[in-house]
């Protein structure tokens, strides 16, 4: 079966050479960027499903790697589903993450000035831990959504898709002719998975929302801490939502097996 997806062509994508050849349970590992930072490689292999890890100050998160065109995908639970991932910041590209786990062929769309998520602390070069975390197995491309050359490409790239995982506003999904209706006429096969900050709420679903937002206005901060209120120092509902996501997407996918057609499945921090 041929592979679908697109080849990394952003300037933020991976290089460096594939494995050729993998010992049964070893993950395919492709260096990041190694050329371009002084990355520290822990080789941890033939561990059962051991990935190179990479540190960043005092951190050690595994290197954005990809499973694409390697045989383990396809004895992976999702190894024929491809995933288009136009999201940013943590959560949604989270959902993507555990599919591309889970065998996916993923594609992490980012715009010309790269995913927020690159800047987020602790960083080096272009990249930085969370980056590396939620966008890990996935392929990269670049594509500037206000061209509609760019928008072609994506929507070239839905038509092969399983899944589209985003996290663009309602707002911004209509302006690109992704929003729910669009999507169901033009790509019946298709599973639309979106995560914002507030849900359906008629009046906050066009704000913009984070994880230390979220966590005090649902008064998690209030309970978490000794004297003060403080916020958790893991982005637990970027996580959460991510996994909950994830979930829909996996319960949509096997509802498609019975009835041929794709579906929508939502989640909000």
């Amino acid at each position: 079966m041929p592979k679908r997806g697109a080849p990394d062509s952003s300037p933020y994508a991976t290089t460096g050479a594939r494995t050729p050849q993998l010992q049964r349970f070893r993950l395919p590992v492709l260096l990041a960027e190694q050329n371009q930072a002084p990355w520290t490689v822990h080789r941890l292999f033939p561990r059962p499903q051991a990935r190179d890890l990479v540190t960043l100050g005092q951190i050690v998160v595994p290197i954005a790697s990809t499973l694409s065109g390697c045989q383990i995908r396809e004895t992976l639970p999702l190894g024929r589903i491809a995933v288009i991932d136009l999201s940013s910041n943590i959560a949604a590209p989270f959902t993507g993450a555990i599919l591309a786990d889970l065998g996916a062929d993923v594609v992490h769309i980012e715009p010309p000035t790269g995913d927020d998520s690159r800047r987020m602390s602790p960083t080096q070069g272009n990249a930085s831990a969370y980056f590396y975390v939620v966008n890990r197995n996935k392929k990269l491309q670049t594509l500037d959504l206000r061209k509609q050359a760019d928008q072609d490409t994506l929507h070239k790239l839905l038509s092969a898709a399983d899944v589209f995982v985003t996290n663009l506003r309602p707002r911004k999904l209509t302006e690109l002719g992704l929003d729910d209706p669009s999507i169901r006429t033009r790509f019946p096969q298709l599973i639309t998975a979106n995560l914002n900050a507030y849900g359906s709420h008629i009046d906050e679903v066009n704000h913009a929302g984070y994880d230390g937002v979220i966590q005090a206005r649902t008064g998690i901060i209030g309970v978490t801490g000794d004297a003060e209120p403080a916020r958790a120092g893991v982005s637990v509902l970027d996580m959460g939502a991510g996994m909950w996501l994830s979930i829909g997407v996996l319960s949509a996918l096997f509802e498609r097996t019975q009835s041929g057609v794709g579906s929508s499945v939502a989640t909000s921090l």
